[in-house]
Parts: C-alpha cells; sequence; structure tokens
C-alpha cells in the first residue's frame, strides 16, 4: 500500500509509529504436519475416483459430485497456499499512536483495536526472526481440559494463521519480520500494561 492508502486508514490526528506486513514466504503453519499429508491422501483418492468414474461411463451426476470433491482437494492440497501467499501480500499492519490496525484486500477489509485497552500477547517464533502479537482476553489454556474446551467452542484451527478460519483473538499479527521493531512500538504505546515479553 502506498502512503496514501495508508492515510485513509487513519482517523483525523492518528499519526504511524510502525508499519510492517506478514512475511509471504512463510505458507506453513503449525497444523501443516497434518493437514498436508491427509490433503495430499484426500486429492489421490478423489482424482483416482473422478478418473475412474469419468472413464467407467458412470452417471454424470456422480461424475459431477466427484468432480466437485476432487476440486475441493486440489485446494486443499495446493490452493489454500496461493491463497495465503497472495493474501499476505495484499496485508498490512500498522501501529499507531492509538490503535493496532491490520488492512487486508488492499484496504477493502479493515479491523482495528485499541491499544492500551486489552493486554497483549507477543510471541516469537521458534526460528527466532518472526513473531505473532494478539490483542485478545484469550490465554493460554492451563490445562487439556481447558484446550478442548477453548478448541470446541472456537474450532480445532482457532488461533492459527488459516485464512477464513476463526481466530479467537481480536486482532492478529501473524509472522511480523520485524520483530524487534514491532516490540518497540507496543511497548511504547502501551504504558497501562507494561512492556510485552
Amino acid at each position: 500500500m502506498d502512503d496514501g492508502q495508508l492515510s485513509r486508514l487513519l482517523e483525523p490526528g492518528e499519526s504511524i509509529v510502525w508499519v510492517g506486513a506478514p512475511d509471504p514466504k512463510v505458507i506453513f503453519a503449525p497444523q501443516d504436519v497434518v493437514l498436508v499429508p491427509t490433503s495430499v491422501f484426500v486429492l489421490v483418492a478423489g482424482a483416482f475416483v473422478f478418473v475412474g468414474s469419468s472413464l467407467a461411463g458412470a452417471p454424470w451426476m456422480f461424475v459431477a459430485l466427484t468432480g466437485a470433491f476432487f476440486a475441493v482437494a486440489v485446494y486443499a492440497a495446493v490452493g489454500r497456499f496461493l491463497y495465503k501467499r497472495i493474501d499476505r501480500r495484499r496485508t498490512v499492519y500498522l501501529i499507531t499512536d492509538r490503535r493496532a490496525v491490520m488492512a487486508r484486500k488492499n484496504g477493502s477489509a479493515v479491523q482495528s483495536v485499541p491499544i492500551g485497552e486489552r493486554p497483549n500477547r507477543v510471541d516469537l517464533r521458534a526460528d527466532g526472526k518472526r513473531g505473532v502479537v494478539r490483542w485478545a482476553a484469550m490465554r493460554s489454556p492451563e490445562s487439556l481440559g481447558q484446550l478442548v474446551s477453548f478448541r470446541r467452542q472456537y474450532g480445532w484451527a482457532a488461533g492459527t494463521y488459516w485464512p477464513g478460519g476463526v481466530d479467537p483473538a481480536d486482532l492478529s499479527f501473524w509472522d511480523v519480520s520485524d520483530f524487534d521493531a514491532i516490540k518497540k512500538a507496543l511497548s511504547d504505546r502501551t504504558p497501562t500494561h507494561g512492556p510485552p515479553s
């Protein structure tokens, strides 16, 4: 986004403290350890059934249904990664003197939360280069029962970057590569809660 598009995201008198974006090269998430093999298996099975039913002269309705199943399998195995990469290239994160703002789809979908109103959670990824920042009353589960309850309430993909999925956080900045700068911007902007850990 250019400066003119960024300025349209601001409220009157608001100024930008930090600008960033999710790393578009990061397309795999922790849940993909299970989802990738499963989606590849479903894709192969769907291709086998679709091609087999087409060659065997099955009724057109069955071929159409297996074709639809195959299309969903192609999206699950390949398409979602392409969508995620495109979505990340069109997403911008802002920290202003008042709010945290996420603008997706080149600014047509905007989410924001006031800074300092909610506790924030800042997590550095295992690679030590990228991080995740969430604003919400969401807490880490303290027991297996709390985890199961949380997942039943929000879905098993909750709290992970999954386009179109449910994120119980009010706002999340995923895979921020300029992690030291965002931590500094947050510590400067959240005096009531102290610096993020």
